[in-house]
């Protein structure tokens, strides 16, 4: 099962993926407020098991800044991904007039490409994805799923004209993606609804 929280900055999607053990997995930690997430555990009386951040982007990790508030748990990400959320200017927070400016320095576990994570039963492969951001994965759970933050987004072209995008690595990744995906693939994006994924970025 999995669930979808909507955050109030620029709507970015933080996910709740149930688990074995009534342990859930997440999947970005938007916000700023984690009111919302914090109910729903309360409600299902489900306890964190990991976070993944699908990339360094203020609306993916500013729930961060409220992580004591949900317990001890180990946060995954690309290494440049962890590197770049502690950096006001690369996280984005600077240029925000939404949200307070933040570098968010946090004990997290550097994930390799094409590493594969288990937590509670279920295995998180991470696939390093950078174009929309250097530090972008996206993550395939059980083969069945992706989760992938602003790297796919349904019906909207990927936002590629940020200073420290890349159009060139952009194509690499999803080049890579297709060849993990299967026909007709079920996709998590970071803003919108989940879709089908059909190959139209290429």
């Amino acid at each position: 099962m999995i669930t979808a929280i909507i955050n109030e900055y620029r709507l970015a999607n933080t996910y709740i993926v149930e688990l074995e053990n009534d342990q859930v997995a997440l999947v970005d930690l938007g916000g700023p407020s984690i009111d919302s997430l914090v109910d729903w555990l309360g409600s299902k009386n489900k306890k964190i098991g990991a976070l993944f951040l699908t990339h360094e982007h203020a609306d993916h990790c500013v729930g961060l800044l409220k992580k004591d508030d949900l317990g001890d748990f180990p946060v995954y990400c690309s290494n440049t991904c962890g590197q770049n959320i502690a950096n006001k200017r690369l996280n984005f927070s600077l240029y925000s007039d939404d949200i307070e400016t933040f570098e968010a320095n946090i004990d997290y576990t550097p994930v390799n490409d094409l590493e594969v994570i288990e937590v509670a039963g279920y295995f998180f492969k991470v696939l390093h994805t950078p174009g929309h951001s250097p530090g972008s994965v996206c993550i395939q759970v059980n083969e069945d799923i992706f989760f992938t933050g602003d790297t796919l987004l349904n019906g909207v072209k990927t936002l590629l004209t940020l200073p420290s995008s890349s159009k060139e690595d952009f194509k690499t990744s999803i080049e890579k993606l297709e060849k993990f995906m299967k026909t007709d693939q079920l996709i998590y994006p970071g803003h919108g609804d989940k879709f089908h994924f059909n190959g139209w970025y290429l």
